[in-house]
């Protein structure tokens, strides 16, 4: 494996823990805006880290 697809996968696995565990020490109220806030947040760290590591 060449240097730029380790760091790929690293960052991957690096954002997938973030996107999991992040929102739970992150205290939100339970009404519907925030629960879906809280969803976007997962769901940019689960995907778009390893795409801004892709360029």
């Amino acid at each position: 494996m060449n240097k730029r697809a380790v760091l790929c996968i690293l960052g991957a696995a690096a954002s997938l823990l973030l996107g999991i565990f992040l929102p739970v020490f992150v205290s939100f109220s339970d009404d519907f805006v925030s629960t879906y806030l809280r969803i976007g947040v997962q769901e940019l760290l689960i995907f778009g880290l390893p795409a801004l590591l892709l360029y």
